[in-house]
């Protein structure tokens, strides 16, 4: 897969940040006739000078480095002419830019970058590595004697697969693929757990249509599987061949297979002190709805925003903000102790359990798991559209997914058991349609064009640049699901439970 095997992953700070100067060694010579070796890395969708970056990278706008001040319209010149040398140029998205890029969220990783996108066809990985070598001489002979001898950019080569914009729908016209998906999620479990990139670093296994196409319905049906960083990119070439197989081996031709770093995430509130500039206070408090609109209200109604009434103490003594969800709805429940109809108020446990007593973060009488993941079937009903009412996005549309997908949870590493089997929905892609969730609306209800309850929103996550073509997908618990937890929690004290028909 390399053409020279490069360090696994970069170095913290790439020098164009505020840490200071950066040297980096574009090749090594073993003599004047063999010439220099180029560090190159391969895998699916990605080929890559002098190594691979995590992705998401994200463009920095703003004046060009100086190096592309002085050599950028040679730079490109010169890669071009190797693109066109290699048949490479068949596109009018196929030619080099020269940009500033830093690993998405990460200030501090920004570095000069040639990147081209090109389609992905099967000899694209031999093709692109010779191309990427043939630009990385070809940038060294140029910079030859200048300042910026040993700090040449990066250079890369990606697929639309990986830039985007990505689009997300659910399959909802192969009844026959539903009855096996069950199966096969078991045979995806059991290949990743064969390979040392991704034993352990699973996320989430969700089955949904990824693609190029605004038209979702015609994107392929694929095994998304996101992994978190501490899997090697590296590995994945042979780790995807090798599902792929398997599934084409029990007779799924058409199912593709897509991995990435990716982590599904709780959608609650985080409500901590003000830190830093007023530019960015402003800009938290606007982008998690951290403002009440309107006149504030003594009662509590369903899609309202809740948390517990107390500060958090951390095990080194630093004092926290509570998390903040959604209350889903109100609920009535019978007890053993008290038959009469008593009212409640139903929200995700992860909003409100800091402030139950002995609530903690540290292994619990052997990492044994409160409730344990049984594989019991579901009741959701056979619904297309669904609505949420949430704190933060309010009122919103989705489209609903029957297959359950595996999600892990990452915040619960410490339990035995982390893996939860959800419900997915997807955003609508209508015109002007806001996201199905945002941070603040876990605990939501969600319900059908009946106003029916069908569950209790958990979770959320954006595959990579999917956030340019939809809003990723929401997870949801069933609510027949949620009901039957809270019986079992309580070891059978509560004997009947029902939705409020009123607040």
């Amino acid at each position: 897969m390399d053409a020279f095997l490069a360090p696994s992953s970069p170095p913290q700070d790439s020098g164009y940040g505020p840490s200071g100067s950066r040297s980096r060694r574009t090749g090594q010579t073993s003599s004047e006739e063999s010439g220099p070796l180029v560090p190159v890395v391969s895998t699916r969708y990605r080929v890559a000078y002098p190594d691979l970056r995590p992705c998401p990278v994200e463009c920095l706008l703003g004046p060009d480095p100086e190096i592309f001040v002085r050599h950028g319209q040679d730079i490109r010149d010169g890669a071009n002419t190797i693109l066109a040398e290699h048949g490479l140029l068949d596109g009018p998205r196929c030619f080099a830019e020269t940009n500033m890029e830093q690993i998405e969220g990460r200030p501090g990783t920004e570095e000069p970058t040639v990147t081209i996108v090109l389609p992905w066809l099967p000899d694209s990985k031999a093709k692109w590595t010779s191309a990427v070598q043939a630009i990385a001489i070809r940038n060294k002979e140029l910079l030859q004697d200048t300042e910026f001898e040993d700090t040449p950019p990066r250079i890369e080569i990606t697929a639309p697969e990986i830039v985007g914009p990505i689009y997300l729908g659910v399959v909802d016209d192969r009844p026959y693929l539903l009855q096996h998906w069950d199966h096969i999620k078991r045979v995806v479990h059991e290949r990743l757990n064969t390979f040392d990139a991704t034993r352990h670093f699973v996320t989430s296994v969700i089955l949904l249509r990824h693609g190029l196409s605004p038209n979702t319905a015609t994107n392929p049906i694929t095994v998304y599987i996101s992994v978190d960083r501490r899997s090697d990119e590296k590995q994945w070439d042979s780790i995807l061949t090798n599902i792929e197989n398997s599934l084409k081996a029990l007779g799924w031709t058409d199912i593709r297979v897509h991995l990435e770093h990716n982590s599904p995430c709780l959608l609650q509130f985080q409500l901590l002190d003000p830190k830093g500039e007023r530019g960015e206070i402003l800009s938290k408090i606007s982008k998690n709805n951290l403002v009440i609109h309107g006149e504030y209200h003594d009662n509590v109604n369903l899609g309202d925003d809740v948390s517990i009434s107390q500060y958090v103490d951390r095990d080194d003594g630093e004092t926290c903000n509570p998390l903040c969800g959604t209350l889903g709805c109100y609920l009535e429940i019978k007890t053993k102790t008290n038959p009469q109809w008593t009212k409640v108020g139903l929200t995700n446990y992860h909003n409100v359990r800091p402030g139950f007593q002995g609530w903690t973060i540290k292994e619990v009488d052997g990492g044994r798991s409160m409730l344990p993941l049984e594989n019991r079937p579901s009741h959701l009903p056979s619904v297309a559209n669904v609505w949420k009412l949430g704190t933060t996005t309010r009122l919103t549309a989705g489209k609903f997914s029957r297959f359950k997908n595996d999600v892990k949870l990452i915040e619960e590493n410490h339990m035995s058991q982390t893996i939860s089997n959800e419900y997915c929905f997807v955003y609508t892609h209508r015109l002007n349609d806001p996201p199905f969730s945002g941070h603040g609306d876990s605990g939501a209800s969600v319900f059908d064009e009946k106003g029916c309850i069908v569950g209790l929103l958990f979770r959320g996550q954006v595959p990579n640049k999917a956030g340019q073509g939809g809003n990723g997908v929401t997870f949801v618990t069933p609510i027949e699901d949620v009901f039957s937890d809270i019986k079992k929690l309580t070891k059978g004290e509560i004997t009947h439970i029902r939705v409020a028909a009123e607040n």
